[in-house]
C-alpha cells in the first residue's frame, strides 16, 4: 500500500483547471480573429465549446478541410438554419458533424452546401444547387456523451496519424472501433475506482478517443489536436489494455494543460537528454521525459491499486502484473535519467519529488511481485504475447 502520507502537489489540480482555461481563451481569440461573424451565436462563457480538438488542428494546419462551421456544427444550429456552410467529405463519401454524426454519401473529396433548417430531424445538403442524398449515422459516445469516438478518417485526423493531411492517404480508421465500447467503458470504470481523483480531470481532458491498429505511430496525444488520444490497439485488447494507454495518453493531455500555466524546468524544455547523459541513443527533450514521468507515476498507482484489490481474471492478472513490471521498470530508468541537479524550478523539484516518493513506495511493497518476470526483451510497447513465451511458468 502507497504511505498515505505521498499525495500529488496541490498545484497540479489547480494547474490543469488554469490551463485548460488558458487553451480555451486562445481559442477564443482566434475565432474572434479570424471568422468574427461566427462569434455571437457561441457561448462565450462554455468553455468546452472552446476546447474541441478540431480547432486546435484547424489553426495548426495550413490546409483547411473542415471549416469552422463544420467543427462547431453543435453549437451553430441557429447559424447554420439562416445561413449555408461548406462541409467537408472524405475519400469514404462520409461528412462528419462533430457531436453530431456522419452523413454517408455517394461522392467523395470534395466540398457540399449544408443547412440545419429542419435539424434534428434532417439536413438539407446540397453540391452545386442539386440535392445530394445521404444515410445518417449518429455518433457514438461513451460516459453518457461526455466523450466522443471516432469512426472515419479525416485530414485533421490523418495530419497526426500520417504526418499529411493528404486526403488520398490510405490510413482508415477501422470498422473495429465500435467493437470496444464496452472495454473502453469498462475501463473508465475501473480508473474511477482506483483513481477516482486522476479520473476526474481524465474525463474532463479527453474529448475524443480514435483508435486505430498500425505498425506506426504508437499510441500518442498532441497538443495540436488537444483532447484527443489515439490508441494504437493491438488483437484481442481488454480493460488491461485500455485502462493503462486511457491513463497514459488522457496523461499526456493532462499534463499539456497543465504545462500551460506551471513551469517545472530551470533549463530549456527542448535541452536534448543527450546534452546531459551522453547517450546518442536517447533522442528526447527533457520536457518529454518529464510528460513521460507524469503519466508513468499514474499508471503505477494505478496497477499497485489494481494488484492490492486483485478481482481479475487469471489470465488478466497475468497481463495486468507484467504490464505492471514493464512500468515500473521504464518509470526506474526514466526518473534516474532526470535526476540531474540545478535542472528543475522550485515547483519542478517538488513535483520530481512526488514522483520519486511514489516510486520508492511502489517499490518497497511490490519488488518481490513484480522481480520474477522476465522483461528484457520487451520493445517500447509492451508486447503480451512475448511476456507468455518469455514467463511460461507464471502463465
Amino acid at each position: 500500500m502507497i504511505d498515505q502520507k505521498i499525495t500529488p502537489p496541490a498545484f497540479l489540480s489547480k494547474g490543469f483547471e488554469e490551463g485548460q482555461k488558458k487553451l480555451a481563451e486562445k481559442i477564443k481569440f482566434l475565432i474572434y480573429k479570424t471568422a468574427p461573424d461566427l462569434f455571437s451565436y457561441l457561448d462565450f462563457n462554455n468553455d468546452d465549446t472552446f476546447l474541441n480538438p478540431y480547432l486546435f488542428t484547424y489553426f495548426v494546419c495550413e490546409e483547411k478541410s473542415l471549416t469552422l462551421e463544420q467543427i462547431l456544427i453543435k453549437n451553430l444550429v441557429a447559424f447554420s438554419n439562416e445561413n449555408e456552410i461548406e462541409v467537408y467529405v472524405n475519400k469514404e463519401g462520409v461528412i462528419e458533424l462533430p457531436g453530431i454524426g456522419y452523413l454517408q454519401t455517394d461522392v467523395t473529396n470534395t466540398k457540399l452546401t449544408l443547412r440545419t433548417e429542419s435539424f434534428p430531424d434532417s439536413f438539407d445538403l446540397t453540391q452545386r444547387g442539386k440535392e445530394i442524398k445521404y444515410k445518417f449515422e449518429p455518433s457514438m459516445f461513451v460516459l453518457n456523451r461526455e466523450i466522443e469516438l471516432s469512426f472515419y478518417n479525416n485530414p485533421y485526423l490523418n495530419y497526426f496519424l500520417t504526418g499529411s493531411s493528404n486526403a488520398d492517404s490510405k490510413f482508415e480508421i477501422p470498422f473495429f472501433s465500435k467493437t470496444y465500447i464496452k472495454e473502453i467503458e469498462n475501463s473508465f470504470i475501473l480508473i474511477k475506482q482506483h483513481l477516482p481523483k486522476y479520473y476526474s480531470k481524465l474525463v474532463k481532458a479527453v474529448k475524443r478517443i480514435v483508435i486505430y491498429r498500425h505498425d506506426m505511430p504508437f499510441s500518442f496525444a498532441s497538443l495540436g489536436c488537444h483532447g484527443t488520444i489515439f490508441l494504437n490497439v493491438p488483437k484481442n485488447s481488454n480493460e488491461i489494455f485500455f485502462s493503462e494507454d486511457l491513463i497514459h495518453q488522457g496523461g499526456h493531455v493532462i499534463f499539456n494543460a497543465i504545462s500551460e500555466t506551471k513551469n517545472f524546468m530551470n533549463i530549456s524544455k527542448e535541452t536534448l537528454m543527450v546534452n546531459l547523459n551522453n547517450n546518442d541513443r536517447d533522442t528526447r527533450n527533457v520536457f518529454e521525459v518529464l510528460h513521460g514521468i507524469y503519466t508513468e507515476t499514474w499508471m503505477n498507482l494505478f496497477w499497485n491499486s489494481c494488484n492490492e484489490k486483485n478481482d481479475f481474471t487469471q489470465e488478466m492478472t497475468f497481463e495486468m502484473l507484467g504490464r505492471f513490471t514493464y512500468i515500473l521498470t521504464r518509470f526506474g530508468y526514466d526518473l534516474k535519467g532526470l535526476s540531474f541537479e540545478n535542472i528543475f524550478s522550485s515547483m519542478g523539484e517538488e513535483l520530481f519529488k512526488w514522483f520519486m516518493d511514489v516510486y520508492e513506495s511502489i517499490v518497497n511493497h511490490n519488488y518481490k511481485l513484480i522481480s520474477k518476470y522476465d522483461i528484457s526483451k520487451q520493445p517500447y510497447c509492451f508486447d503480451l504475447e512475448l511476456f507468455k513465451k518469455d514467463n511460461p511458468r507464471y502463465i
